[in-house]
């Protein structure tokens, strides 16, 4: 009874923060650069619902792109490392810059898709 309780807790605190979330975005973005979700990962795909629902409401857009090779891609040259390991550092053997690794791999993707942003 206890474990069902903190369950249904922890799902209210994840629908608030989505609720808040996406209407921050809404109201400070007219284009928000989304990555594309699998459909098995239910919380972010209700997110990702919820973010156009909002965004559609206040004429603004959600641009779904893809993700593939972005985390092995410097953000700063392009240059491709395939030997990740577990490391939270990206490390480029190309131009040496160091950043943590899924900071690299967001400015890899805005890099990536920029283009389809008007």
């Amino acid at each position: 009874k206890q474990l069902r309780k903190r369950h249904r807790h922890v799902i209210r605190m994840v629908n608030d923060m989505h609720q808040k979330l996406s209407r921050w975005l809404a109201a400070n973005y007219n284009q928000v650069l989304l990555s594309s979700f699998q459909i098995a990962e239910m919380s972010h795909f209700k997110f990702k619902t919820l973010l156009k629902y909002k965004m559609d409401c206040v004429g603004e857009r959600v641009v779904e792109c893809e993700e593939e090779y972005t985390s092995k891609t410097c953000s700063s040259c392009g240059g491709s490392k395939n030997d990740l390991g577990g490391s939270s550092t990206y490390k480029c053997s190309f131009c040496h810059v160091v950043r943590d690794r899924d900071v690299n791999t967001a400015k890899s993707i805005f890099h990536k898709n920029v283009q389809m942003l008007v």
